[in-house]
C-alpha cells in the first residue's frame, strides 16, 4: 500500500519532471489529472518479506505486522537499512517501550537524532521555519514529535510539553497537525490567561469547539465565572452540541454517540469533536468536574 507521503513525492518528481514554466493552471491541471489516473489505475506489487528491500519496505511491513514481535523485527531492519528513518525509528521507540517513563526516554533520543537529521539535511535553516509539514521530508519528524508531546504529557511533564508545542507551531505556522488544540488545554491546566488568548488570537479565526472549551475552563479556574461564560456562550453558538454534550456526560450517556462514529475522524462542531476532545485531553478535564456541572447549571438557568 502506498503511503500518502510516498504519493506525493511520486506526483512532486512527475510535475518537476513534465511542467514548463509558460504552462497555464489548466493546463497543469490537466497534467496532473492524467498523472493520478495513470497512477491509480497501475497495478502495483505488493510487498511481502521475500521482495523487500528498501526501508520504506520494511517500515510498510512493520505497520501492517499482525504481532509486536514482527512489527519490532521489520522495524529494526527498516532501521538498519537506513538508521535515519524516523517513521522506523518512532514506531521501534514506541512498540519496545515497557511504560510511560521508558516511552518518554525513548522518544527523547529519537527526537535529538531527528534534530541532527533535519540539520543535516538542511531543513533547520531559516528559510524553512514555518514551513515544516509543507515539505514532505519534514512529516515523519514532525509526527515523531507529536508524539513526543503526547508521552510527555502522560508523564505529567506540562512545562516541557508546552516548550515542545510551542516549538512545533514556529516550525509549522499552518498547524497540519492540530498542536494548537493541545497546547491551548495546557495553556488552561496551568492558568497562563496572555499565552492562551494570544495563541486564540493568531489560530482561531472561526471559533473552534476545542480554542473555545479550554478557554471557558481558564476563566472559570481563574475565578472570572463572566469570562468563562462568554467563552462557553461562544462555544455554545460555534458547537449546537455543547450543551447536549454536558447533559449527556452528565447522565454518562456518551457510549451511543462513540458508536456512530468514523474510525477516520469525527465531525467538527458535533457532540463527537466534544467527546474525543474529552478523551484526548484527559489532564484537563479529570480535575475540571465542578466546570462540567457549573456550565450547564448555568445554561439551565437561563
Amino acid at each position: 500500500m502506498m503511503n500518502n507521503d510516498s504519493a506525493m513525492k511520486d506526483i512532486r518528481n512527475f510535475l518537476e519532471n513534465n511542467m514548463r514554466e509558460d504552462m497555464s493552471e489548466e493546463q497543469i491541471n490537466s497534467l496532473l489529472a492524467e498523472f493520478m489516473k495513470d497512477y491509480n489505475n497501475s497495478p502495483r506489487e505488493v510487498i511481502t518479506e521475500k521482495n523487500a528491500k528498501t526501508s520504506d519496505d520494511f517500515l510498510e511491513l512493520a505497520q501492517r505486522a499482525g504481532t509486536v514481535q514482527e512489527a519490532l523485527k521489520f522495524g529494526r531492519k527498516a532501521i538498519k537499512l537506513d538508521p535515519d528513518n524516523l517513521d522506523a525509528e518512532q514506531l521501534v521507540a514506541e512498540l519496545s517501550a515497557t511504560d510511560s517513563v521508558d516511552l518518554v526516554k525513548k522518544l527523547d533520543r529519537a527526537v535529538k537524532h531527528g534534530n541532527e537529521v533535519m540539520t543535516k539535511q538542511g531543513y533547520m535553516d531559516k528559510e524553512y521555519e514555518g514551513e515544516f509539514w509543507l515539505v514532505i521530508e519534514t512529516r515523519p519528524y514532525m509526527r515523531m514529535r507529536r508524539s513526543y508531546v503526547d508521552a510527555l504529557v502522560r508523564c505529567g511533564m506540562i512545562g516541557k510539553a508546552i516548550s515542545e508545542c510551542e516549538d512545533l507551531l514556529r516550525l509549522c505556522a499552518n498547524d497540519n497537525l492540530g498542536v494548537r488544540f493541545i497546547l491551548m488545554h495546557l495553556y488552561a491546566l496551568t492558568e497562563r490567561e496572555e499565552d492562551a488568548l494570544a495563541l486564540h488570537t493568531k489560530f482561531d479565526k472561526a471559533n473552534e469547539t476545542q480554542m473555545l472549551l479550554p478557554l471557558s475552563i481558564l476563566y472559570f479556574k481563574k475565578f472570572d465565572f463572566s469570562a468563562a461564560g462568554k467563552y462557553a456562550d461562544k462555544l455554545a453558538r460555534a458547537n449546537k452540541d455543547f450543551k447536549l454534550f454536558l447533559k449527556e456526560l452528565r447522565l454518562g450517556k456518551l457510549k451511543k454517540y462513540e458508536k456512530g462514529m468514523s474510525e477516520y475522524g469525527y465531525k467538527p462542531n458535533t457532540i463527537e469533536e466534544l467527546i474525543v476532545e474529552l478523551s484526548d485531553n484527559a489532564f484537563l478535564f479529570d480535575s475540571s468536574i465542578s466546570y462540567l456541572v457549573w456550565a450547564e447549571n448555568r445554561f439551565n438557568s437561563k
